[in-house]
């Protein structure tokens, strides 16, 4: 069953204003995003078991600049203990929308409450559990470098796995139905129908959008009912999906992919489509976290000193990753999708060790990725 709550986003208004009503004088102008900038919650719907979508407009009521498609937002929160964190989350609307008053996100809630503030699944938490419509976070312009073309003379292959569907959702919503220059297909994977959190969306948008077409994958059921819309020849029950179940016809017309789900189901089909004759350089990848274990991390407390900043940071293993801890006590850090993948998060390691909650690693072993390191005792570094 699918809940939904919502609030008026702009209450001063017109008492008919309707969700998506247009802001009149001066709030029509676009917000210009050059920081983290207040949003409220307007809309809150359950899409499963542990999914929700959210929806965030601006406080003064201003329109929302546009996005590419699969850019993201950084979400940062405030916890009932004081800690500030921050998490990045791929936008799901169209990339562009006459009078835009929101911005969709789809969260994945990782972790139980009971888990440290500063584990990976403390704002999904907070996100899932404690803020409510009319509750207030801070929001960053649309971001980042996974940018999915929705004009292309080749075909434009995307494979989800589980949440990993969410940066081509704005994708899906973006493609012109009239194109028929272009060619989309997209190969989506979960466990069972219930975890797929918008079966109903991607089917309305198949039936409307002719140069789309999308496999399914379910790994763990072996038979199930199909919604009225769908084609069951298209999805598949009780199989994983491979580089083996793409066609040779289609390897054959060059296509361009995109990847994007957990770490191993990256490195895995970036392999096999290798060994199947696609150029490295027409894959490219957005890397998910998982949960991961809170026993990789250090037991004892360390310092984290950075050197040209002159400053000194105390660490606990509750203070979450490098980042989490600078950005807590008002240090600006550079960064992107905050699980290690655009390494924009990179700084020099001057002296000591880190260790990292997840399976991004920098290029080389002098740097450090702060979004996904803890100091592994004290360290300097070079910020």
């Amino acid at each position: 069953m699918i809940a939904i709550q919502s609030v008026d986003p702009y209450p001063t208004g017109p008492s008919d204003a309707g969700w998506f009503a247009r802001p009149s004088g001066p709030t029509s102008e676009r917000l210009t995003l050059t920081d983290w900038t207040s949003f409220r919650l307007v809309q809150k719907e359950s899409l499963t078991q542990d999914i929700v979508r959210l929806a965030f407009a601006s406080n003064e009521g201003s329109l929302l600049p546009d996005f590419e498609p699969g850019q993201h937002i950084q979400v940062r929160i405030k916890t009932a203990n004081g800690q500030v964190l921050s998490r990045a989350y791929s936008l799901i609307g169209p990339g562009h929308e006459n009078g835009r008053q929101t911005y969709s996100i789809a969260v994945k809630k990782l972790v139980s409450r009971s888990e440290s503030a500063g584990s990976p699944g403390a704002v999904s938490g907070y996100l899932h559990e404690d803020i409510e419509p009319g509750g207030t976070v801070e929001l960053t312009a649309p971001g980042g470098r996974f940018l999915i073309p929705i004009k292309s003379t080749r075909p434009v292959v995307m494979i989800a796995a589980g949440i990993g569907i969410t940066p081509f959702m704005s994708v899906l919503n973006s493609i012109d139905a009239n194109n028929e220059g272009s060619n989309f297909l997209l190969y989506q994977s979960y466990k069972t129908p219930t975890d797929n959190p918008f079966r109903t969306q991607i089917n309305d948008l198949i039936k409307s959008r002719s140069n789309l077409k999308v496999f399914t994958y379910y790994t763990q059921v072996a038979g199930q009912a199909f919604d009225s819309r769908e084609d069951a020849k298209d999805i598949v029950f009780g199989r994983r999906f491979t580089a083996n179940c793409l066609p040779a016809a289609l390897l054959g017309r060059r296509p361009v992919f995109y990847l994007c789900g957990p770490a191993s189901m990256i490195q895995e089909l970036t392999a096999d489509l290798q060994a199947r004759g696609v150029h490295g350089f027409d894959i490219f990848c957005e890397l998910f976290s998982a949960t991961v274990s809170r026993g990789h991390l250090p037991a004892a407390s360390a310092k984290i000193i950075l050197k040209q900043s002159a400053v000194t940071l105390d660490w606990h293993p509750e203070s979450g990753t490098i980042l989490d801890l600078a950005e807590a006590n008002g240090i600006k850090m550079r960064s992107g999708c905050r699980v290690g993948q655009c390494e924009n998060c990179s700084v020099g390691i001057v002296k000591g060790k880190v260790a990292y909650l997840g399976e991004a690693r920098p290029q080389y072993d002098s740097e450090c990725l702060t979004c996904q390191a803890v100091p592994d005792g004290d360290v300097i570094l070079s910020l």
